[in-house]
């Protein structure tokens, strides 16, 4: 049997090589952060620059977390349009022209509702689209379609500043405050009374909507809100722009909604449970359109509103 010394001098040497082998395998191993239990590999979001040309369509999906980068190379004087239409669930758009990002666009009026970009360059430029899902828990899909280009003439600069303006107005009623609210009713309105003016029904409806909805949801402005959804159903885009008739038609029944409720709020508070009880119940064939499904982002005056109990 080997001495104290010898059998120290075995276990050391094994030692080391123990040390060893684990200094290598952390080498070879996939890093991560000290102190952390091994994380998942991750799938990378943003894909490979897809380039786009004119006069083409091109159909895309997105999964969980996707993103897909689309690129057009704009040439001098040339005016062209680029439109994102969603086949599935919602889409947002970040466009950044020549290296400077914009505010972002969705589309929210319902399937083949399409997010529009009107190109109007005055030099050589990389337009560049980042396309991911509105929801990043849902996959979703769309396609893209490129116009003819066509040289630009003195009205598409007013058109494209317009169009911009729309979207700075509906990003402020996204993501804005009370302070900045009425700066997008200002853009909205100016945006529908131009594009009323030069007999775009697609874009002056989208304003208009997006001007009753600020006024509904933001401002509480139930009067006005009502006046502007009825403007914006009245606009006559024949069977073109079915997406955006059917969100004027539903902004109108949230005026209504919010009316009824209004007034079954106001008699409960005369202590007239009669009354109260028979505007929240006409307020509730327009709330129930909003679905289940949507129940977490009804606005405040439907979730008061609940369907009178079965009676025997």
């Amino acid at each position: 049997m080997a001495d104290a010394p010898e059998r120290a001098r075995h276990t050391v040497g094994r030692l080391g090589t123990i040390i060893t082998c684990a200094a290598v395998w952390a080498l070879l191993a996939p890093p991560r952060l000290l102190g952390l239990p091994n994380q998942p590999e991750l799938r990378a979001g943003l894909q490979a620059t897809v380039p786009l040309v004119a006069s083409e369509t091109r159909k895309f999906q997105l999964g969980r977390g996707e993103h897909k980068n689309f690129l057009y190379e704009a040439v001098a004087q040339a005016a062209i349009s680029i439109s994102f239409v969603q086949t599935e669930e919602m889409l947002s758009v970040k466009w950044s022209s020549g290296g400077t990002l914009q505010v972002p666009r969705t589309n929210d009026a319902g399937l083949r509702s399409a997010i529009r970009f009107f190109l109007v360059p005055v030099a050589k430029t990389q337009e560049t689209f980042d396309i991911s899902c509105l929801h990043t828990r849902l996959s979703c899909a769309g396609t893209v379609t490129v116009s003819e280009a066509h040289p630009t003439v003195p009205a598409d600069a007013n058109i494209a500043a317009h169009e911009q303006m729309l979207a700075e107005a509906e990003d402020i009623r996204r993501r804005g405050n009370e302070t900045s609210w009425p700066v997008a009713l200002e853009k909205f309105r100016t945006a529908a009374e131009f594009f009323q003016a030069s007999g775009d029904g697609a874009r002056r409806r989208a304003a208009r909507n997006g001007e009753a909805r600020l006024l509904l949801y933001r401002l509480s402005d139930y009067r006005a809100a009502h006046n502007a959804a009825v403007d914006s159903i009245l606009v006559d885009t024949g069977e073109a722009d079915l997406q955006g008739q059917g969100l004027a038609w539903k902004t109108l029944s949230s005026v209504e909604a919010a009316v009824w409720t209004g007034l079954g709020d106001l008699y409960t508070q005369l202590n007239d449970d009669t009354r109260a009880e028979e505007s929240y119940q006409k307020a509730l064939p327009l709330c129930l359109p909003m679905s289940n499904a949507w129940r977490e982002r009804m606005p405040p005056f439907c979730c008061r509103v609940k369907p009178e109990p079965p009676r025997n």
